[in-house]
């Protein structure tokens, strides 16, 4: 089971008739995507930000693990100002012979996964890149309305951060960070030689990994007190929310169900029970991946994830 301190965890699993529920971390901070239409971050708070969703994902993709959806609706924050990477819907196992499936969000997506070429670990890198280039200027590099016009944004060419041209001030040193990121191609790109390029660039060389690791470092930004939510979205009339029966074979369920052990001195404190095998939670499906895939996959190997 995933399990890292910024990252969104699970903690119980059960179910009833009709659903299967699982209970994972409450953070009251809000989505980045709200807080970065409610402030204006500056570099300190935008570099704390980016090295707490190194951490994490430096740890998913030593378990072989690719996110493909890291954005900023996926990033959020706890009332301290500590960012956590949320919704494995589209994550994956990568190996070598995985296929060129179309996944995660146009803008955000690499470009070797939008034109459905071989993809590893620096398409989560890529996005990283993406997100900070849009904390720092408002836009996307490779922006459009669609998945094609992305994808003809990129035909243009390599778009490039120049910090020069900018109001608030940015340093030469993250101009470098987002512009090695953002690389189309990802054999240019920063992290593809590993984890080392991106720990080691001077823009993230004093950071105190270790101290961060153990939340001993205050975050620079922190979230207001109160609604960190879009209305919209937390307001809902709950007497009309019924859910529609769904037709889907709900059996990929059948005993399913998940518990957090007691803490320990063992580090590996948690287990996924179930009554068979092949039983698997099956994650939301955002684009890219179907319901049959996951069909098919369950006779393959078992699916877990938080």
């Amino acid at each position: 089971m995933l399990r890292h301190p910024f990252m969104i965890n699970m903690h119980h699993a059960f179910q009833n008739k009709n659903y299967l529920f699982l209970t994972m971390d409450w953070k009251s901070g809000g989505d980045l995507r709200y807080q970065m239409i409610k402030n204006k971050f500056v570099e300190e708070e935008a570099k704390f930000l980016v090295s707490c969703i190194v951490l994490v994902l430096e740890y998913i993709h030593s378990l072989s693990v690719i996110h493909r959806d890291v954005k900023p609706e996926n990033l959020l924050f706890d009332e301290e100002g500590y960012i956590y990477l949320a919704d494995f819907g589209e994550a994956k196992i990568w190996d070598k012979e995985m296929p060129h499936d179309m996944s995660g969000t146009p803008g955000y997506m690499a470009p070797e996964v939008a034109f459905q070429q071989d993809y590893s670990y620096t398409a989560d890198w890529f996005a990283v890149g993406v997100i900070l280039y849009e904390i720092i200027t408002g836009s996307r590099p490779y922006s459009g309305k669609t998945l094609n016009e992305v994808k003809d944004k990129i035909l243009e060419g390599q778009s490039h951060l120049n910090v020069e041209n900018l109001s608030t001030p940015w340093s030469k040193e993250c101009e470098d960070f987002v512009n090695k990121l953002i690389q189309v191609s990802p054999q240019n790109r920063l992290g593809f030689k590993g984890i080392d390029e991106i720990r080691n660039h001077p823009w993230l060389k004093y950071i105190e990994w270790d101290r961060l690791y153990r939340k001993e470092i205050i975050p620079s930004f922190k979230p207001k007190k109160g609604n960190n939510f879009n209305s919209h979205y937390v307001n809902e009339d709950w007497k009309d929310g019924i859910t529609p029966k769904c037709n889907f074979n709900q059996d990929i369920f059948l005993g399913y169900f998940y518990m957090e052990l007691p803490q320990n001195t063992d580090s590996t404190n948690t287990k996924v029970y179930a009554k068979r095998k092949n039983s698997f939670c099956l994650p939301t499906i955002h684009s890219g991946d179907t319901i049959n895939q996951k069909m098919h996959e369950r006779g393959k190997s078992e699916f877990r994830a938080s």
